[in-house]
Protein backbone atom coordinates (compact mmCIF):
# COMPACT_ATOMS: atom_id res chain seq x y z
CA UNK A 1 0.00 0.00 0.00
CA UNK A 2 2.86 2.40 0.76
CA UNK A 3 4.16 1.98 -2.79
CA UNK A 4 0.71 2.83 -4.15
CA UNK A 5 0.47 5.99 -2.06
CA UNK A 6 4.00 6.97 -3.06
CA UNK A 7 3.05 6.50 -6.74
CA UNK A 8 -0.05 8.70 -6.30
CA UNK A 9 2.00 11.37 -4.52
CA UNK A 10 4.69 11.35 -7.24
CA UNK A 11 1.98 11.63 -9.89
CA UNK A 12 0.23 14.48 -8.08
CA UNK A 13 3.42 16.47 -7.56
CA UNK A 14 4.25 16.11 -11.26
CA UNK A 15 1.48 18.60 -12.05
CA UNK A 16 0.85 22.26 -11.25
CA UNK A 17 -2.02 22.60 -8.77
CA UNK A 18 -3.67 25.90 -7.92
CA UNK A 19 -6.54 26.66 -5.56
CA UNK A 20 -8.27 29.91 -4.66
CA UNK A 21 -9.45 31.21 -1.32
CA UNK A 22 -12.23 33.79 -1.42
CA UNK A 23 -11.42 36.83 0.70
CA UNK A 24 -14.08 38.81 2.62
CA UNK A 25 -13.84 41.68 0.09
CA UNK A 26 -14.70 39.30 -2.79
CA UNK A 27 -11.18 39.01 -4.19
CA UNK A 28 -9.53 35.64 -4.62
CA UNK A 29 -6.11 34.70 -3.28
CA UNK A 30 -4.47 31.79 -5.09
CA UNK A 31 -2.31 29.24 -3.30
CA UNK A 32 -0.68 25.85 -3.79
CA UNK A 33 -2.88 23.28 -2.02
CA UNK A 34 -1.34 20.41 -0.10
CA UNK A 35 -1.82 17.40 -2.39
CA UNK A 36 0.36 14.86 -0.57
CA UNK A 37 -1.71 11.95 0.71
CA UNK A 38 -1.23 10.04 3.91
CA UNK A 39 -2.99 6.93 5.12
CA UNK A 40 -5.11 7.12 8.27
CA UNK A 41 -6.24 3.91 9.93
CA UNK A 42 -9.04 3.31 12.36
CA UNK A 43 -9.01 0.25 14.55
CA UNK A 44 -6.36 -2.19 13.28
CA UNK A 45 -3.43 -1.31 11.04
CA UNK A 46 -4.14 -1.87 7.31
CA UNK A 47 -7.87 -2.12 7.95
CA UNK A 48 -10.43 0.64 7.42
CA UNK A 49 -7.81 2.97 5.97
CA UNK A 50 -8.60 6.22 4.19
CA UNK A 51 -6.36 8.57 2.28
CA UNK A 52 -6.24 12.21 3.35
CA UNK A 53 -4.29 15.35 2.69
CA UNK A 54 -3.61 17.40 5.78
CA UNK A 55 -2.90 20.89 7.13
CA UNK A 56 -4.63 24.22 6.55
CA UNK A 57 -3.67 24.25 2.85
CA UNK A 58 -5.41 20.93 2.16
CA UNK A 59 -7.82 21.10 -0.75
CA UNK A 60 -10.04 18.60 1.10
CA UNK A 61 -10.74 21.26 3.73
CA UNK A 62 -11.96 23.88 1.26
CA UNK A 63 -15.67 24.66 1.00
CA UNK A 64 -17.40 23.14 -2.05
CA UNK A 65 -17.56 26.52 -3.81
CA UNK A 66 -13.79 26.94 -3.51
CA UNK A 67 -13.01 23.29 -4.42
CA UNK A 68 -14.79 23.96 -7.73
CA UNK A 69 -12.11 26.58 -8.52
CA UNK A 70 -9.15 24.16 -8.31
CA UNK A 71 -7.00 23.98 -11.44
CA UNK A 72 -4.54 21.25 -12.43
CA UNK A 73 -2.03 22.31 -15.08
CA UNK A 74 -4.33 25.28 -15.74
CA UNK A 75 -7.38 23.09 -16.42
CA UNK A 76 -10.49 22.97 -14.21
CA UNK A 77 -10.59 19.94 -11.91
CA UNK A 78 -13.68 17.76 -11.58
CA UNK A 79 -15.02 16.60 -8.24
CA UNK A 80 -16.68 13.20 -8.46
CA UNK A 81 -20.05 12.67 -6.75
CA UNK A 82 -19.26 9.77 -4.45
CA UNK A 83 -22.36 10.49 -2.34
CA UNK A 84 -24.55 9.36 -5.25
CA UNK A 85 -22.27 6.60 -6.53
CA UNK A 86 -23.82 3.56 -4.85
CA UNK A 87 -27.44 4.33 -5.72
CA UNK A 88 -26.43 4.96 -9.35
CA UNK A 89 -24.59 1.62 -9.42
CA UNK A 90 -27.70 -0.17 -8.12
CA UNK A 91 -29.84 1.42 -10.83
CA UNK A 92 -27.38 0.34 -13.55
CA UNK A 93 -26.99 -3.18 -12.14
CA UNK A 94 -30.77 -3.53 -12.46
CA UNK A 95 -30.73 -2.25 -16.04
CA UNK A 96 -32.23 1.17 -15.32
CA UNK A 97 -31.00 4.68 -15.92
CA UNK A 98 -31.00 6.59 -12.63
CA UNK A 99 -33.18 9.70 -12.35
CA UNK A 100 -31.54 12.91 -13.57
CA UNK A 101 -29.71 14.78 -10.80
CA UNK A 102 -30.23 18.53 -11.04
CA UNK A 103 -27.04 19.16 -9.02
CA UNK A 104 -24.82 17.16 -11.37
Amino acid sequence: MEDDIEFINRTNTGHAWQAYKELPDGRRRHFQPNIILKQLHSKKLFRYARLYTWDAASAQNLPKRERQLIRIDGEPATELDYAGLHIRMLHHLNGHDPPHDEDA
